[in-house]
């Protein structure tokens, strides 16, 4: 399960947003103090996401939350985005080279074939992924309520 802190940020009815702060996997690297694509990851990359969940309990705007999304729902969805397309390109390649007339060009047919299966796979992927959305919706696991607000002077023991 991948589970992650966010903040309320708006309530809508029993449907509310929840900020999550983006985990940058650039601080990890060894390289990263050398890496020219780092600070380009940085910039471009936001730092909050937003999701909206349901919720039957009564937050505040400011609470924190913990969310839950299944690890299968994760995989399912990569699955979706990344494969359909992908396997949808190549069948449609082979598709197209197998009853390709001798005297129309190859590279043009496979291509035509290829972009053909890959928006296929994509629509597909479209149309299932809109029939799962409601199980793919994260889960609050944990109410943590406000933060605690720390203070700024540091204390002499």
């Amino acid at each position: 399960m991948q589970e992650e802190i966010g903040y309320v940020i708006e309530k809508k009815g029993t449907w509310i947003d929840v900020a999550i702060t983006r985990k940058s996997t650039c601080s990890k690297c060894h390289s990263s103090h050398q890496c020219s694509v780092a600070p380009i990851t940085q910039a471009l990359t936001p730092d909050h996401i937003v999701v909206t969940c349901q919720t039957t309990q009564t937050v505040h705007i400011g609470d924190q939350v913990k969310l839950c999304l299944p690890q299968a729902s994760v995989v399912k969805a990569a699955m979706l985005g990344y494969l359909y397309p992908l396997m949808g390109f190549f069948i449609g390649l082979f598709i197209a080279e197998s009853i390709r007339p001798a005297s129309y060009n190859t590279d043009i047919t496979a291509l035509v074939g290829g972009v053909l299966g890959g928006t296929l796979g994509w629509l597909l992927a479209r149309y299932q992924a809109k029939q799962q959305e409601s199980t793919w919706q994260p889960q609050i696991t944990a109410y943590l309520g406000q933060p605690i607000e720390t203070s700024s002077h540091i204390y002499k023991l």
